[in-house]
């Protein structure tokens, strides 16, 4: 009887112990209270390719017309502690690739962490999007864009000629002819707007275009080591294998 009575004594606790824990499992995670506040996480990309390593820049945070915050890194990183803000909306300025100073709406949850992307390659378009000759050309007319790249080891040439035919958008590189999708011609204007943009320096290698289209010529350089605009734009049309 009295090893009964004591077993029963054991058991107790802990069949409330695991009533406790079923009950818990069972309601999940909606029992936690969402936080008032949240560290901001920056994260560093370049659309055109997310894996790249992209050095984050400057970045002010704002509240309203407020400014909050400024951070500079130190060193070369692609990612940024900005701190503990409380829940709500807030706005991100920063310099993009082209020096041009963007801003990007941004919110804390209330989240442990709040991992905010900033596209350093986001611009703003004003004059670059209109008149463009990706969206001008004609069927039966063409225009090339040539490249050429200079460095202290490398001497590079290279070229895309793009035709209309009956409305469809066809590139050509050496013997490679293709028709463009709606993606792959976006990428074109792209290229062609922010060709308008380009003009950085601070690097060894200088990279220049050329726009030819009927009597229009136009050219651009880019000593910034940043942008690499034709590289992207072969690998959107092409693929990795030129």
């Amino acid at each position: 009887m009295d090893l009964i009575f004591k077993l029963e004594m054991h058991l107790v606790p802990m069949m409330a112990f695991l009533l406790v824990l079923s009950a818990c499992q069972h309601e999940g995670p909606q029992m936690l209270p969402v936080g008032n506040t949240s560290v901001l996480f920056i994260n560093a990309k370049d659309s055109r390719d997310t894996s790249k390593f992209v050095a984050i820049p400057a970045v002010t945070l704002l509240k309203d017309t407020d400014t909050l915050k400024t951070v500079s890194p130190e060193f070369p990183s692609t990612d940024l502690w900005l701190g503990r803000y409380e829940r709500g909306s807030y706005k991100l300025t920063y310099r993009n690739i082209f020096g041009q100073t963007v801003s990007q709406s941004i919110k804390a949850t209330g989240a442990a962490i709040d991992t905010i992307v900033l596209y350093v390659d986001k611009a703003d378009f004003l004059g670059e999007a209109s008149c463009l000759i990706v969206d001008r050309l004609g069927d039966g007319e063409c225009f090339t864009i040539k490249y050429s790249s200079i460095g202290c080891f490398h001497l590079r040439d290279d070229s895309l000629t793009f035709s209309k035919k009956e409305g469809k958008l066809i590139a050509r590189y050496k013997t490679r002819e293709l028709y463009l999708s709606k993606k792959q011609i976006e990428a074109v204007r792209e290229f062609e707007k922010q060709t308008k943009l380009i003009g950085g320096a601070g690097c060894t290698t200088v990279d220049s275009y050329q726009i030819s289209y009927k009597k229009e010529i136009s050219e651009f350089r880019d000593g910034s080591c940043k942008w690499h605009g034709f590289r992207f734009l072969k690998k959107e049309l092409l693929g990795n294998d030129t």
